[in-house]
């Protein structure tokens, strides 16, 4: 699997399962060693397993409410999200890509030296 996966490859489309299922992480070691037989689901459930993750890391804690806020408790607009973790649209922007940053790092890490890497 190449580095030149997109930076955002799943956080449009997690509550649409066709769109996860093309998604290029839908089909690698990672989510196949994962329990399920729906892609889409096992891609779901490692994503929100990494994300719930974050909450043990104390200085990643704040990307963990942003990211289920975001991604995980339904479709809400960015500045909704923005509100409901009591930021700026401007602190909310600038911190997405860097909570988005953290599950890219550890998506990477567990496909490369598996499931309990972190």
């Amino acid at each position: 699997m190449s580095r030149a996966i997109p930076k955002r490859p799943w956080c449009k489309h997690l509550h649409r399962s066709a769109a996860l299922k093309a998604n290029p992480f839908a089909h690698s070691r990672l989510v196949a060693e994962s329990p399920g037989t729906d892609p889409a689901s096992r891609l779901r459930g490692v994503l929100s397993t990494i994300i719930d993750a974050l909450r043990e890391n104390h200085g990643a804690a704040q990307y963990q409410r942003l990211l289920t806020l975001t991604f995980l408790q339904g479709p809400l607009t960015r500045e909704a999200a923005a509100a409901r973790h009591n930021l700026s649209y401007s602190t909310y922007r600038r911190r997405l890509p860097q909570a988005l940053a953290l599950v890219r790092e550890e998506l990477w890490a567990r496909e490369l030296h598996g499931i309990n890497s972190s």
